[in-house]
């Protein structure tokens, strides 16, 4: 399952760099370059390295290097922009549904913290049931051949991410802090989704702008981990263990729909002085304080507190995984049927309103009702 044997990532760096020297396509060259940073990244983690690697030993000079950050720079100004654009969409949709969130996570008492510990054979007999019950098998057969690499990281959290290179078609997946336990088992069925997701047909240039620009990057990910959520409910299995799992990731969605919902709120000239998308939470802070009053035990701005900045990008994505998620799930009777959907059409594509006006967003309180009367055991 684990794979603590770093030789293989290291041949797919050398084919890659291989690749880089004959390419000669700018969008090819920018996913090359992407998957060779991420992947020595993973390998700085695996090895206990404490230091970020520094993508700039990649490059042969600074002319390439320089070439690549204005890359980012354009992918970033775009993204930017079309928030600034439907930045008004964007607050009311997360302001009406953070006002139902919040009503419904208050009528939670109280919720016991279970061990989630499992055994190896466990873990691989519900993770192969779960692929089996979605028809996937053969993707999980990829993964176990390829198996799992497990940086490290301080702290306790298993936080996975999966380094894709849509030129040679290879994906790793990684999951910090690795054990058998369900909360791993989560997020592995979370990388598999991602997993997923890669196998449609990506040309680079589709890659890159859907790394970069799309909104909906976590939409298929998060779908995975509910309709795993929800198939270890209907199985019985490690009942109250899960709800207090779903009860978790009810609340990290919460804090996500937050950050995207206060980020809205923020003026054009207060988001344009961003830097690589990231805003300072004392940026957000000081705006905020013109629009509301403010209280010294405020619980949001004790929040915001909390986070030196705030990822609009990767506030973005989860909050709008996290929604369309939960209304996906409710549209259809296996994984496969997402590709059924407007969404699976438009998920490359950068945002607009329209693409979401069959997606019904109004069932999501209805449905997010649902979730909590699971987590309360009604």
């Amino acid at each position: 399952m684990i794979n603590e044997n770093t030789s293989k990532l290291y041949e797919n760096i050398k084919l890659s760099k291989n690749l880089l020297r004959k390419e000669s396509n700018s969008d090819n060259i920018f996913s090359l370059i992407n998957y060779i940073g991420n992947t020595y990244k993973a390998i700085y983690e695996i090895d206990g390295c404490v230091k970020d690697f520094n993508k700039r030993r990649i490059f042969e000079n600074k002319k390439n290097y320089k070439k690549f950050t204005k890359k980012i720079s354009i992918y970033n100004t775009k993204y930017l922009n079309n928030f600034i654009l439907n930045k008004d969409f964007h607050t009311f949709t997360t302001g009406d549904i953070l006002t139902n969130v919040e009503e419904e996570l208050g009528k939670i008492n109280e919720v016991c913290e279970y061990d989630d510990d499992i055994s190896e054979e466990e873990f691989l007999f519900i993770l192969t049931e779960f692929m089996e019950h979605i028809n996937e098998k053969e993707l999980l057969d990829k993964v176990l051949d390829n198996k799992i690499y497990v940086p490290k990281s301080n702290g306790t959290n298993n936080l996975g991410y999966t380094s894709n290179n849509p030129i040679t078609k290879s994906t790793d997946i990684f999951v910090r802090n690795f054990g058998y336990n369900l909360r791993c088992l989560n997020t592995l069925i979370h990388e598999i989704g991602h997993l997923y997701d890669f196998q449609d047909n990506f040309t680079s240039r589709d890659y890159n702008n859907y790394y970069y620009n799309s909104i909906y990057n976590e939409v298929l990910s998060r779908l995975f981990e509910r309709y795993f959520i929800r198939f270890m409910i209907d199985n019985n299995y490690y009942k109250e263990e899960i709800k207090y799992l779903l009860y978790e990731f009810e609340n990290i969605n919460h804090n996500f729909i937050l950050q995207t919902y206060l980020i809205s709120l923020l003026d054009k000239e207060t988001l344009e002085n961003t830097n690589n998308l990231e805003i300072s939470t004392k940026s957000i802070e000081k705006e905020l304080k013109k629009i509301y009053r403010y209280e010294e035990d405020d619980a949001l701005f004790n929040m915001i507190q909390s986070y030196k900045f705030i990822d609009i990008s990767q506030s973005l994505s989860y909050t709008y995984g996290d929604i369309l998620s939960l209304i996906l799930l409710d549209k259809i009777d296996n994984i496969k049927d997402v590709k059924l959907t407007s969404f699976y059409k438009f998920r490359k594509e950068l945002f607009k309103e329209e693409q979401l006006e069959d997606i019904e967003l109004d069932n999501y309180k209805k449905l997010y009702k649902k979730e909590i009367d699971i987590i309360r055991g009604k």
